[in-house]
């Protein structure tokens, strides 16, 4: 922040605009001389000139494939709610627009959509020094969305810095550094904060950006553990007496397990419905088998997307 205050002084009829994340700026002063705002939520306008100026940046010398390739962006993202929803967002926005350039479309089935999300904003800053490798950054967060989805007095989608870094400070007890696990893992949480926008802070809380990055890394998480450990995660009755695969906070994590394991090989979905008749047992009552029913056909309904892709 200095460097910048000085860089002002320095050349004081020369307008600058500096902007951050919001958790880079919280808990500082304000840059003396400085206005200070907040980018609110993009309209539909808003999002819609965003796309008209991303795509004349990619076709500068062909308005015409500008304007073919602005119809095609807003065509993906009216496409589905869940699309529209990230749209709103400046950084979800670019990550919407960056996966359709690469992929030269926006997948049809919701894990796949959030995997390549997800991999975009965590791959984007791999290069900065100091910053941990994609795969551990992906590793790390996973756990923690787990460890969140699977608390003992039920699924947090809030906790605090210290409760989380608690949680994954086991990956940091190996190598060579000496210092407190818990510490570093408060380390790396700050600095995700700050560089992937898939952590966010709320006052002295903290939270994954969208409820589904949560939901998809847990489901990550669930799909590298052993299918009988995965299992009797899913299928064990709680204390409730209802197994977490029909818990309505679970719901939506399982849907995209299916999408996940489906990914690994279709053997292992095979082996997650096979899990689940399994468990109702010989003679399971009609709630039961309704239940499982539906179950099963939610996921039927969510995986044909990724077979027609």
């Amino acid at each position: 922040m200095r460097r910048i205050e000085r860089l002002a002084q320095a050349w004081p009829h020369c307008p600058l605009v500096v902007t951050s994340r919001p958790a880079a700026y919280q808990d500082k002063a304000v840059l003396a001389g400085f206005a200070h705002t907040t980018i609110e939520a993009l309209d539909g306008p808003a999002i819609d000139g965003f796309l008209a100026r991303w795509s004349r940046a990619l076709f500068p010398e062909r308005p015409d494939r500008a304007e073919s390739h602005h119809r095609e962006l807003v065509a993906a993202l009216a496409s589905r709610r869940e699309i529209r929803l990230l749209a709103c967002n400046t950084v979800m926005l670019t990550a919407l627009a960056v996966v359709h350039w690469n992929d030269k479309r926006l997948p049809e089935q919701r894990a796949e959509l959030y995997e390549s999300i997800i991999r975009w904003l965590i791959e984007g800053r791999e290069q900065r020094p100091g910053r941990e490798k994609s795969q551990r950054c992906r590793q790390l967060l996973a756990d923690l969305a787990l460890v969140m989805q699977t608390a003992p007095k039920g699924r947090q989608v809030q906790v605090t810095r210290r409760w989380a870094a608690e949680r994954i400070a086991h990956r940091f007890e190996r190598g060579l550094d000496s210092s407190d696990p818990i510490e570093r893992a408060e380390g790396f949480l700050a600095a995700e904060e700050i560089d992937s926008g898939v952590l966010v802070r709320r006052g002295h809380q903290l939270r994954f950006w969208h409820l589904t990055f949560q939901e998809y890394l847990a489901a990550q998480a669930l799909a590298g553990r052993p299918d009988a450990e995965r299992a009797e995660l899913l299928l064990t009755a709680a204390p409730a007496g209802t197994p977490a695969l029909y818990r309505p906070e679970w719901r939506e994590a399982v849907l995209l397990l299916a999408g996940v394991l489906y990914l690994q090989g279709e053997d292992k979905v095979e082996g997650l419905f096979a899990a689940v008749l399994d468990r109702l047992g010989p003679a399971p009552t009609l709630a039961d088998q309704a239940r499982a029913a539906g179950l099963l056909g939610a996921l039927v309904r969510d995986l044909a997307r990724m077979a027609l892709s």
